[in-house]
């Protein structure tokens, strides 16, 4: 395969050259391991390369995957006999729910949705998974299990995963894809093979958001510079309305900073009513956008902002924060990114991120008694 033909590997996967060409060698080879752990932040392409790699396996085309034979449209449809694809759910979600949930997941891996509940991969998941590898490929060459956010199973389930992945038959194929890959178990880690996805280039996520979302150039290249490297979350603040959500998210900024900590309080009650996780992580997106773009500034690299439309008002924070503060509020916000991932209580950790901010640029202590 010649270098420079990567980019038409795996053509539903955006970016990822080196890890579309480790996968491809491997699969050309007849070398593929028996369990495949891809990690890397958030709305990068683990699960759409895991589901190219289960297309690829079992295609009938001459150029795997070929996206157009029966095995293939299968996969896509969630529909083939030897695929099964497994994701974290509510224990409340309605069980005819669960197939349509995942087959629109599997038709479009970029996009999360957003689900009411504690989510979690139960033993009772991974024992009917497991009865299920226990039969041999109904059509296909192999069967295939992906585990997205395989980080969220449960104590039993992961035990009963590895077991699993110690001694599988040789047509079972694992596939395995965290944010988090230092939330599963070392044994499982072990027994897989490890493979790091990227950040995406702005370029690779304006052409997506462009060729494949069909978004306007312009917000295709204004929203492709706010997040970093990450199209699911790119596109998440696309469904969440970018502008309405840069003003709610500086306007709370605004108030924690500059105003009374009680006014906090009530604006993320109001703003939070339900659990909305989504919005949480669109607003932390937006403020992790902003600092970044204060940091530039104070670097004299204004050239280079996300937030160009308001660059009068950056100028001014810039001149009254320092880089230390600036530097302090970005560790907040990617501590408070990454609670929210974990599924903490989503208004306490806005309420501790906000009120955090607010010391860091304040050089204020405790400020409990101004409560």
């Amino acid at each position: 395969m010649v270098k420079e033909k990567v980019e038409e590997l795996f053509p539903q996967v955006i970016g990822q050259k080196k890890a579309k060409r480790l996968i491809w060698r491997a699969l050309q080879r007849g070398r593929l391991a028996h369990s495949y752990l891809f990690y890397g932040r958030w709305g990068v392409g683990k699960d759409a390369l895991a589901l190219e790699l289960a297309k690829a396996v079992n295609c009938q085309g001459e150029k795997r995957p070929c996206g157009t034979c029966q095995s293939c449209n299968w996969v896509t449809r969630n529909s083939h006999p030897d695929f099964l694809f497994l994701q974290p759910l509510p224990k409340s979600l309605a069980l005819e729910e669960v197939g349509k949930l995942a087959q629109r997941r599997v038709q479009n891996p970029y996009i999360q949705e957003e689900l009411e509940g504690s989510l979690s991969i139960s033993i009772d998941v991974i024992r009917g998974m497991e009865k299920w590898a226990a039969q041999r490929p109904f059509m296909g060459k192999r069967r295939v299990v992906i585990i997205s956010h395989c980080d969220r199973l449960t104590t039993p389930a992961a035990n009963a995963l590895l077991k699993s992945l110690e001694e599988p038959p040789p047509y079972l194929l694992y596939l395995l894809t965290t944010t988090h890959p230092q939330a599963l178990p070392l044994t499982i880690r072990s027994r897989c093979q490890l493979l790091r996805l990227g950040k995406l280039s702005p370029l690779e996520i304006d052409l997506a958001l462009r060729e494949r979302f069909s978004l306007p150039p312009p917000q295709a290249k204004f929203l492709s510079k706010l997040v970093q490297g990450s199209l699911g979350r790119t596109l998440r603040l696309h469904q969440e309305g970018w502008q309405r959500l840069r003003r709610e998210a500086l306007s709370l900024l605004e108030e924690a900073l500059w105003g009374k900590p009680l006014r906090v309080m009530a604006s993320i009650e109001d703003g939070f009513r339900g659990r909305e996780r989504m919005k949480a992580k669109g607003v932390i997106e937006v403020l992790l956008s902003w600092y970044r773009d204060l940091l530039l500034l104070s670097q004299g690299m204004g050239e280079f902002v996300s937030n160009g439309d308001r660059m009068e008002r950056l100028r001014v924070e810039s001149e009254r924060v320092s880089l230390a503060k600036i530097e302090g509020s970005l560790a907040k916000l990617r501590e408070a990114q990454t609670a929210i991932g974990l599924n903490a209580n989503l208004k306490l950790v806005l309420l501790v991120t906000f009120l955090g901010l607010r010391r860091i640029v304040r050089d204020e202590g405790d400020i409990s008694d101004r409560f």
